[in-house]
């Protein structure tokens, strides 16, 4: 047998170091316990994931666009406020009724503060010539008035209202007329109140804050104007109103809704054994 045949039999026929076995045994610990330490831990992150709750912002949060009827842009999906929906032009010129407007006028004729406002909202506006006419108003009347930070809407009601005029949307145009004259082009919305009308004595009680909270007149309570009809099989009230109080009809049931979303849940106010309802002291 030769020299180096003799060597590497002498080392294979010696046992194996401590050091060499301490090292394969912690070895061996090692690979156990880093999974099962890896896989507590995606348990744990896992139940915290699913402990964490999910937010979503309430639909009453949104802005609301008051007496406009312009809808919601995030409404929820498939819900309509009223119906019909406004054609493209109705709803262009809602949003350019919306629009802030800066104005300075000094006995500036009628004329030219329409003018004005169609030039600024790139949109049709239009004297009613012959109303202004029947009710002894001239289209040349002058106006002074320093207007800014305001909406268009805003600014025509404070420009219009002093001299008994008012601005509607009428056959897709903004028509500025009389009021009696506006009083007599109404227009007929269906407004789904279901949610708002639950129970039958819901209904009337709808009904009689529309009537008394809205300029009108309401054809029940001042002989003349528009009408509203219940709708309980649809859960929807039918207003037959002139343009400008549709958008308060419209303002008011939002309000509602949003007074609803707030209201305390009934259960919550529910007193306890001791006589106590949640939140009071001893």
């Amino acid at each position: 047998m030769s020299g180096s045949q003799q060597t590497n039999n002498a080392i294979g026929a010696q046992p194996p170091s401590r050091d060499l076995l301490l090292g394969l045994l912690l070895g061996c610990v090692v690979g156990a316990v880093i999974p099962t330490v890896l896989m507590r831990g995606r348990e744990q992150s896992g139940a915290m994931e699913l402990s964490v709750p999910h937010v979503t912002v309430p639909h009453g949060d949104l802005p609301l666009a008051s007496d406009s009827l312009t809808p919601l842009e995030n409404g929820p999906v498939g819900f309509a406020e009223f119906l019909p929906p406004l054609s493209p032009i109705e709803r262009r010129l809602e949003q350019a009724l919306n629009k802030v407007v800066i104005l300075d006028f000094t006995d500036s004729p009628l004329t030219e503060v329409i003018t004005f406002f169609s030039d600024e909202l790139l949109v049709n506006v239009v004297l009613d010539s012959a109303a202004l006419s029947d009710a002894g108003i001239a289209t040349d009347m002058p106006v002074t008035r320093q207007i800014s930070g305001l909406t268009a809407r805003s600014a025509l009601k404070l420009i219009l209202e002093p001299l008994s005029l008012t601005a509607v949307i009428d056959n897709e145009i903004l028509r500025v007329t009389t009021r009696e004259k506006a009083i007599e082009i109404l227009i007929t919305r269906t407004y789904p109140v279901s949610d708002l009308c639950r129970t039958p004595n819901d209904w009337p009680s709808l009904i009689r804050a529309i009537a008394e909270e809205t300029s009108g007149p309401w054809k029940e309570t001042d002989g003349d104007g528009g009408t509203i009809t219940e709708v309980e099989q649809t859960g929807s009230l039918i207003v037959r109103q002139s343009w400008v109080v549709q958008g308060e009809v419209l303002s008011l049931i939002r309000r509602q809704r949003e007074a609803q979303r707030r209201m305390v849940p009934a259960k919550s106010m529910r007193s306890n054994p001791r006589g106590q309802f949640p939140g009071q002291s001893r």
